[in-house]
C-alpha cells in the first residue's frame, strides 16, 4: 500500500513581496509531505503549463489573483499533483532506502522536459558530431548556427550539397531509424503537452501506450506533414522504434534522475 502524499500549493508570504500598482505579489509555492519528511519550492505555475518549452521568469500573485488562478485551473493543479505523487511513488519504488524529497524541485524539472525536444535535440547533436569530423568544428558551427533552422531533411540535404557530398549516405546509414522514431513520436504526442513530459514515460505505461499507436498505421494520418517525411525513409519493425525510446529514456533521462540517488 503506498503512503499518502500531501502537496499543497500556497502562496510564500514569508518573503518580501514585488509590488505592481501598489500591490503586493507573492511566488507560489508548493510543499510535499510524505513519509514524516516535506520539501518546499517555488513552483512556476507558466513554466509547468508551458511543458517548459521556455523557462520563464517565476510568476507572482497577489492573494486574491491566486486563489482565481486555483479555482480557474483545478484540472492543471490536479495533473501536476498526480505527476508528483506519481514520480515520489517511482522514485521510492526505485531507489529504495535511498530515496529522499531532498532535491525533488531539480528532479521534477526533469521530469517536465520535453521528451520530443530532447530527442530532437540528441539527434541534432549527433548530425553536428558528424559534420565537425568532416569539415571541421569552427565551420560545422558556421553551417549549424546559420542553416539548421531549414529543417531536418532539408537540413541534411544542404550540408551534403554544399559542405560535405556524401552526407546523405552517412545518415542515412547511422541516423535512419533515429529520424524516424523521432517523426513517430512527433504523431504519436502531436500537441499533447501530458504525452512529452518526461513523467509519461518513465513507467511501462507510456511505453505502451507509444506501442499500441505504432500497431495501428492508420494513426499516421496521410494528411500529416510528418506523413510525408516517413514516406522518404524505409521502416523497420515496431520493436526497433520501442527499443530506441526505451534507450533514450535511460540513457539520457533516467541517468539525470539516478544522479540524485548515488
Amino acid at each position: 500500500m503506498e503512503n499518502k502524499i500531501t502537496i499543497k500549493h500556497y502562496l510564500n508570504t514569508e518573503v518580501k513581496p514585488a509590488k505592481r500598482y501598489d500591490i503586493e505579489e507573492y511566488p507560489s509555492y508548493c510543499q510535499i509531505i510524505f513519509r514524516r519528511n516535506n520539501t518546499k519550492f517555488a513552483f512556476n505555475w507558466p513554466n509547468y503549463i508551458d511543458g517548459y518549452n521556455a523557462l520563464r521568469d517565476y510568476k507572482r500573485y497577489d492573494k486574491n489573483s491566486f486563489q482565481k488562478f486555483l479555482t480557474q485551473n483545478k484540472e492543471i493543479i490536479s495533473e501536476a499533483n498526480r505527476e508528483m505523487a506519481n514520480a515520489i511513488n517511482f522514485e521510492e519504488k526505485k531507489y529504495k532506502n535511498k530515496f529522499t524529497l531532498k532535491g525533488f524541485k531539480d528532479r521534477f524539472y526533469v521530469y517536465n522536459l520535453s521528451f520530443i525536444r530532447q530527442f530532437g535535440e540528441d539527434i541534432n547533436y549527433t548530425i553536428f558530431e558528424k559534420l565537425r569530423i568532416s569539415i571541421g568544428k569552427q565551420k560545422a558551427s558556421f553551417v549549424y548556427d546559420n542553416f539548421s533552422s531549414l529543417g531536418l531533411e532539408e537540413f541534411i540535404k544542404y550540408i551534403d550539397k554544399e559542405f560535405a557530398p556524401g552526407f546523405i549516405k552517412e545518415v542515412n546509414k547511422n541516423l535512419n531509424d533515429r529520424i524516424v522514431c523521432y517523426y513517430l513520436l512527433l504523431c504519436f504526442i502531436k500537441e499533447d503537452i501530458p504525452k512529452n513530459r518526461y513523467s509519461f514515460w518513465f513507467h511501462e505505461e507510456g511505453i505502451a501506450r507509444f506501442n499500441k499507436f505504432l500497431s495501428d498505421k492508420s494513426n499516421i494520418k496521410k494528411n500529416n506533414p510528418i506523413y510525408t517525411l516517413l514516406q522518404q525513409r524505409p521502416f523497420k519493425a515496431n520493436n526497433t522504434y520501442i527499443s530506441l525510446a526505451e534507450k533514450f529514456i535511460k540513457e539520457v533521462y533516467q541517468a539525470n534522475i539516478d544522479q540524485y540517488f548515488k
